[in-house]
Formats: C-alpha cells, structure tokens, sequence
C-alpha cells in the first residue's frame, strides 16, 4: 500500500515537473518582426494575405482556419500539416502537425511604425514555433516588396526658395506733345525758288594756228 502510493506521488511529481518545463520552454512563444518603412494599411494587408495562402516546402496543408479581426487588427489561425518524412537511416514516416498562431499588428508608440507579434497558443517547441514564424514573416516581406521611405509631412525640411527669373526693363516712351499747328497738304507744298547763281558766259574758243 505504501510502495503504491509512493509510486502514485513519484507519477505525479514527474508529470507536474513535465509540464512545468513544457510551459517554460514553449509555452506561448511569441517572436517580434519590425516592419519600419511601411505603413500600417500595407502591413496589414500583407498580413491577412499570408495567412490566407500560406506557402510551405515540406508540408501539405490539410486545412488553414483563418480569423482576422479588422478592429484589432489580430489573426487567428488554425493549421494542420501533414507530410512523409523520408530519411536514409530510416523507413518514410507519416507526420502530422496543428497550430494555433495568434498574429497581431502592433505600432509603435514613439516612431508609428508597424510591427507584427507572432504567438503559438499552444505548447510548443520555441525553435519549431521560430521557424513558423520567421517563414511567415518572409512572405510578408516579400510580399510588401523593397521597404518605402516614409515622411511626416511636419518633420520634414522646408524646401529652398528658387531664385526669381530676372525680368526685362522696359523704358518707357516718351510722349511728343501734338502740334497746334494746322496740318499741312502735301500737295500745296510747292518748292522754294532757289536764288539765281551768277554763271560766266563761256569763252570763244580761240582760233588754231596751223602750220603752213
């Protein structure tokens, strides 16, 4: 009686200690992915895209629940994958795996920039929950394209003023006051008589010698 209940209590204890180093190692394990460059609409459509068509190498997806929440802008995602893993030491082996992921857009409070928080809702081994994390993250990155600088509008720098194009000086025409002097027909205009200029008469010409 009393070895079966030292054994019960040895049970116990073992499966408390367990689950106990469960928790601490997997459980609920939460990777973080900086998203500067981008604004928060883009992330998160990103995010909704990816959850919706995952993308894996190894793994057949047998089925993809995915629950996004517009107000919170958070995704809940149940998953289960099953594939044949081959080996050469080894027979094929059929695995199976499900997840639960929490995926969660998050700003930051000082910059505004986006940030995405992926959470395994489950026990879990944290090196497995990384790697389905850092895939996720890739494809949204690859599916949001090179990162867009963004400039608060407020912050930025006031343009320089550009130089004024010199204008052309013009001078004014000075006005030639009318005459009161009547106008005067061309065609009543006669010549002035020049005065008479003293012409000498021409010499006769004088008369040739010729030689005899």
């Amino acid at each position: 009686m009393q070895q079966s209940t030292r054994t019960s209590l040895f049970l116990a204890a073992s499966f408390a200690g367990a689950l106990a180093t469960n928790f601490t190692l997997g459980g609920c394990v939460t990777r973080t992915q900086p998203l500067a460059g981008y604004s928060s609409d883009e992330v998160w459509i990103a995010m909704q895209a990816v959850a919706d068509s995952p993308s894996y190498d190894d793994w057949h997806i047998v089925q993809n629940d995915v629950y996004a929440n517009d107000a919170s802008r958070s995704i809940e995602i149940y998953r289960e994958l099953r594939r044949l893993y081959v080996s050469p030491y080894a027979d094929p082996q059929k695995q199976a795996e499900e997840w639960r992921f929490q995926i969660a857009l998050l700003l930051d409070a000082d910059s505004g920039a986006p940030s995405i928080d992926f959470t395994a809702r489950q026990i879990a081994i944290p090196s497995h929950v990384w790697d389905e994390a850092d895939r996720y993250f890739a494809q949204v990155t690859a599916l949001l394209g090179p990162p867009k600088v963004l400039v608060d509008e407020q912050s930025a720098p006031p343009a320089a003023p550009t130089a004024a194009a010199p204008s052309e000086i013009v001078h004014p025409i000075e006005e030639i006051p009318a005459s009161n002097e009547p106008a005067v027909d061309i065609d009543e205009v006669t010549p002035a008589q020049a005065p008479p200029v003293d012409v000498p008469p021409a010499s006769a010409p004088s008369a040739l010698s010729l030689p005899r």
